[in-house]
């Protein structure tokens, strides 16, 4: 739940397609669908068992908040060992998927 005054937004996680669900949480309107891609550093999210948000500001990098899911499928792997990490995700991006 991303909570900004009286505005705020519920994520939703869709392991069967590796996206999340942005509803309005007055009214419960589906609002968008965004897929945590690919980066300059970093793979994207897939098979994610979580997530978590705060509209905190966290200082420079995430001053409207952050966005934190789970991967549950790194790349690369490690040999025989699935190997899981965490994503960060700038709220402003998110905001971005919502105003589209």
């Amino acid at each position: 739940m991303y909570q900004d005054g009286d505005d705020g937004y519920l994520l939703a996680s869709s392991q069967g397609d590796d996206t999340f669900a942005v509803y309005d949480r007055d009214d419960n309107d589906h609002l968008a669908q965004f897929r945590v891609g690919p980066g300059a550093r970093a793979d994207g999210a897939e098979v994610s068992d979580g997530a978590m948000v705060t509209s905190a500001s966290l200082g420079g990098a995430y001053p409207e908040g952050l966005l934190v899911v789970h991967d549950g499928a790194d790349a690369p792997g490690d040999g025989d060992r699935e190997v899981t990490n965490f994503k960060f995700v700038d709220w402003r991006k998110v905001k971005d998927a919502i105003d589209q």
